[in-house]
């Protein structure tokens, strides 16, 4: 079995991973994953953690089924089972339903800077994902993405002045700044996908409510 706090997981199934073909975990800080998807997206036989630990330790506050992350802080992420402490975000959670209930994937309507779309023109689909770094999204929107920032010629001395990326959710702008969507890495914190992801770069913006209860994310800004 495995446990997290007091809560229990019993004949919990797990994975192991002889290769690995890249050399991305050689130096985490962490021991493993925690899937915390759908029970769909897990392996044929077994039951996901979050459906087992609501099996064998049942709690009115289980019927909600919700876990947050605040992610990427400075002293470090906080994830909670069956609840929402407010302490973490200011403001009120804005709810969006999930278009297909299998990743957390919901319905993006735009992708803005400087009030021009440059992003998702018609709505897409977007998955939200704290298992991924970054931000990814079709590489010929990251391209355009990439011009928008490479014709400021960027430098430090006007990091600053570089407008948020806004993405539209459900109607409800959600600003990321400079700070949050460029590193002082090579490369950048975009990365290639089929739709798009939104990772880590997203997250530490954003307090988010994982409900399972209602197959819905709520999002705030987190403190």
């Amino acid at each position: 079995c495995c446990g997290i706090d007091k809560l229990t997981s019993t004949g919990q199934a797990f994975g192991l991973s002889k290769v690995e073909i890249s050399r991305t975990f050689e130096h985490a800080i962490y021991d493993g994953i925690l899937g915390l998807a759908y029970p769909s997206l897990a392996m044929p036989g077994t039951t996901a953690v979050f459906d087992n630990l609501k099996k064998n330790m049942w709690n009115p506050l289980w019927e909600k089924l919700e876990f947050q992350d605040r992610d990427g802080r400075e002293e470090g992420s906080v994830v909670m089972f069956g609840g929402v402490d407010k302490k973490y975000y200011k403001g009120d959670l804005k709810w969006v339903p999930l278009s297909q209930p299998h990743y957390w994937q919901i319905t993006l309507d735009r992708i803005t800077w400087r009030g021009e779309v440059i992003g998702c023109p018609s709505g897409c689909q977007a998955i939200m994902d704290t298992g991924t770094t970054l931000l990814l999204g079709p590489s010929k929107e990251v391209a355009k993405i990439h011009s928008f920032i490479s014709a400021v010629h960027f430098q430090e001395e006007v990091k600053n002045i570089l407008p948020d990326i806004v993405f539209t959710i459900n109607n409800v702008d959600y600003p990321v700044p400079v700070r949050a969507y460029v590193l002082k890495v090579r490369g950048h914190p975009w990365g290639e996908s089929e739709f798009w992801i939104l990772g880590d770069v997203f997250l530490r913006v954003y307090f988010t409510v994982f409900d399972r209860g209602q197959n819905r994310i709520g999002l705030a800004p987190a403190v």
